[in-house]
Formats: structure tokens, sequence, C-alpha cells
């Protein structure tokens, strides 16, 4: 496996990796890993974690393309050549760009090649400055398209991007599975049961006599933390004992918002708590009376909204693609993605603890019946078989 990551972070791709790696072990598979030198070490049983050789000077990559990235990749493929001359191997699987030269790799080594696709790459270069000119987005359409006609199958992570695979190579519709990040640490065998709100607010240190509203990920533009802080003072006005919780983010990310807080005079009303390790997210989602996500842009499901629903608790979130292909009104609170909208649909909840757990109950019973580990472990299963295939 193939992954273009800083292994282990607990944030979007990483969070994917990890649980394809489990879904795989499960299946009685053993998987050695070509990763970045970059990342918190991480033990999974059957999982042999191969670092490329570090590149001076480069110890941190952020989300999104950077020439720290390009240099990193070219390391991973070089490792990858080495590995694969030195061992036996029955497949190739390959994690967003790295698929770019996983598939020479494939065809090299006459090796099948799965790719799993997470994101819409020259879509999303749109977000990341110069790489969103026209060259740069040109290039990445090209590699991308290739690699999905090459591959021998394809994993998608959302309804949007099977779409996309149709689009570029209507024949690949076969071979090509659509695997939701349905899973969280909760969900794995042997993991601990989750606790009651009292329970984890005491566990975390959150206050017990607030209305909690939280939001989990990355800190990145394109999630909407700006508009998130930007209605807060609307809410606190109205409703002074809700706090904010926000989970996730790089140091500097958490510090931009904090100034960003105190600039709309709410910073007694938020709580930033860096990034936390995915052991704890099951206990702030119990913690929670709300959950939000104001996703400003892009069109693929938000990992969290998986978690967000199995937990029972109400979700607030933007009426984007990236959501409403998912959620609907009957499972959470959607509203246009603008301050006063978003700020009325916490409100509502805020205001009405039996309709946060009406519509809390309605998500988790929805998420009950459609989402699983098992489930997980199956379509990842026909994944490798349709590769193989």
């Amino acid at each position: 496996m193939l992954a273009t990551v800083p292994f282990f972070r607990p944030r979007g791709t990483p969070l994917s990796v990890f649980f394809r790696l489990k879904a795989i072990r499960a299946l009685g598979h053993t998987v050695d890993l070509v990763t970045y030198p970059i990342g918190d070490d991480l033990s999974i049983e059957g999982v042999n974690v191969i670092r490329a050789r570090p590149f001076p000077g480069i110890h941190h990559v952020g989300i999104g393309p950077s020439v720290r990235k390009v240099v990193l990749d070219v390391l991973v493929d070089r490792e990858a050549r080495r590995r694969l001359r030195a061992s036996h191997y029955d497949l190739i699987h390959s994690h967003e760009e790295s698929s770019f030269f996983a598939r020479k790799l494939a065809r090299d080594s006459s090796l099948p090649h799965l790719y799993d696709m997470h994101s819409h790459l020259s879509e999303q270069l749109h977000h990341y400055g110069i790489f969103g000119a026209a060259p740069f987005r040109n290039l990445f359409e090209r590699l991308e398209s290739r690699t999905i006609r090459e591959a021998n199958a394809v994993i998608v992570i959302s309804p949007a991007l099977l779409d996309v695979v149709r689009q570029i190579d209507p024949t690949k519709a076969s071979k090509t599975i659509l695997i939701e990040n349905m899973v969280d640490a909760a969900d794995l065998p042997g993991a601990r049961p989750r606790a009651g709100a009292s329970d984890a607010r005491l566990r975390l240190g959150l206050p017990s006599d607030r209305v909690l509203a939280l939001y989990v990920g990355s800190l990145e533009p394109y999630q909407g933390l700006d508009l998130l802080l930007d209605c807060a003072g609307d809410v606190v006005k109205a409703c002074p004992n809700l706090t904010f919780v926000i989970v996730g983010g790089e140091p500097a990310q958490v510090d931009r918002l904090r100034r960003l807080a105190d600039r709309v005079s709410v910073t007694e009303h938020c709580l930033f708590t860096g990034s936390r390790p995915v052991e704890e997210v099951p206990d702030f989602l119990s913690a929670a009376d709300i959950l939000l996500s104001p996703r400003a842009n892009g069109s693929n499901a938000p990992s969290k909204i998986y978690a967000y629903l199995k937990s029972g608790k109400p979700i607030v979130a933007t009426d984007l693609p990236a959501h409403s292909q998912v959620l609907d009104s009957e499972i959470s609170v959607l509203t246009p993605k603008d301050r006063t909208s978003f700020a009325a649909g916490i409100l509502q909840l805020a205001r009405d603890p039996e309709l946060r757990r009406a519509i809390g109950a309605k998500a988790q019973a929805f998420a009950a019946e459609r989402y699983s580990f098992d489930e997980f472990v199956e379509r990842t299963r026909q994944a490798l078989a349709a590769a193989r295939g």
C-alpha cells in the first residue's frame, strides 16, 4: 500500500488509510505500507509501516499540494520500487496522488492496481493558491483520468466521486466500489463502549452546565470555521450558556482562530483543543449537545459526518452537496451558507432539548441501518476482489 500522507495524523486521508488497513487486516491479509518519513508511529498487527527516507529540512507537510509533498512523493516512489524488487506482493493499493506513480509501478511489476480515490484532485486544486492555476489543474486532470482508466479497480468515498469516475471512464463502473468513510474509532473491534454525556465531559474536562456545540476535524479554510466564528456572536448573545468546542487543527491554525474569536468577542464561549488522539473523538461526541459542520465548499462528504450520525446527537450543517448526499432535513438541520442562517440553525437546537433528542435519535437509527464496520469490511473485500479479477 502506498500513502503519500503523514501517517499517522488524526485527520482526513490518514484516518481513511488507518481504517482501510483495519479492514484489510480483518480480511486476513498482511500489508506493507510505504508512506512519508513524517507522522506518529502506530502499531497495527500485520501491518509493516515503511517510511521513505527523510529529506533534510522537511519535517512537516500540511493538507493539500506543495513542493514539499512533491519531494516526499519522489522518495515514496523510490522506496516502493526498492520493496518491489526485494519482496513478493499480490497487489498495489494506492491512495490519492500516490496513484500517479503507482500505476507505472503496477505496470512494470505486472501487479493489479487498486486506486483509492479520496477526492477529485484536479477540483481540489482550486483551494490551494498557485496550484489552482490552469497548467496544474490540466496536468492533474490528465494524470487523474489516466489513473482511473488504467487501474484494475477504484475505491471512491462518496457518490459524487462515483459520478466522476463514470464520466471519465463509463466502462469502469463495474470495477468501482463505493466505500464511504463510515467507520470511526468507536466502531473498531475491542473499542470501549461510548461514554454517557456526564462521564465524557468529566473525562475530557468539559463544563457540565453548558450547552456544548462541537466541531471535530481539520481547520482548513474549506471547512468553514470562519463562518462558524462569524455567527458565534449572534448565537451566544441569544443563548449565553452555549460553548463552542473546536477539536483539531495545527497550532498555527488554532492560534488564528483564537485571534478571530477575540475580534468577534466570543473567546469566553470557545474552547480550542487542538489535535487530539483519535481514541478521544467518541468521548467528545458523547459530551456534545450539538454537532457542527460549517463546510464552505467541496463535493466530498466529510468523514466526520458518519461519526456524527452514529453518535445520536443532532447535526447542523451547511446545505452543500458535500453534506446533502448523506444528510437530509429529517436527520439534521441543513442551512444556507451564511452567518444568519447558520446561527439560526444552532439556536433552533440550543433552545429545544426535545428537538435535539428527536433529530439525534433519527440520525442514529439511520446510521445503524446503513453504516457498520462489517459493511465496511465487506465492501473492502469486494474492492480487492475487483482489482484481482
